[in-house]
């Protein structure tokens, strides 16, 4: 819900959603992808890098090591029944996998 350059991101991705026809829209977290020359408006391009830089500070904060974390995404895309969804992927060291659908 970050608010940047007079609008809403969310608003931003959703729209991208209803434009990707099923397609998953992703935003890799862990490993740190360069976003620059993506698809994604620049609105959406400048909170990433924003929450990418303080993804490692908010980690520690909670007491996580960020270490331990192989893999972190979110991920964004249109059901069959037109609802917009949202899931948050991790994925540790040892394999073990996480998901947990975000409510709006």
């Amino acid at each position: 819900m970050n608010y940047i350059d007079d609008g809403y991101v969310v608003d931003d991705l959703i729209v991208m959603a209803r434009e990707a026809k099923g397609e998953t829209i992703s935003i890799q977290w862990i490993p740190r992808i360069n976003y620059d020359s993506s698809n994604f408006s620049k609105r959406v391009r400048k909170s990433i890098a924003i929450n990418q830089d303080w993804l490692p500070k908010h980690l520690a904060s909670h007491g996580v090591d960020a270490s331990i974390i192989t893999e972190m995404r979110t991920d964004i895309f249109r059901t069959p029944s037109h609802q917009i969804w949202v899931k948050a992927y991790l994925k540790d060291n040892r394999g073990q996998e996480y998901e947990a659908y975000v409510s709006r």
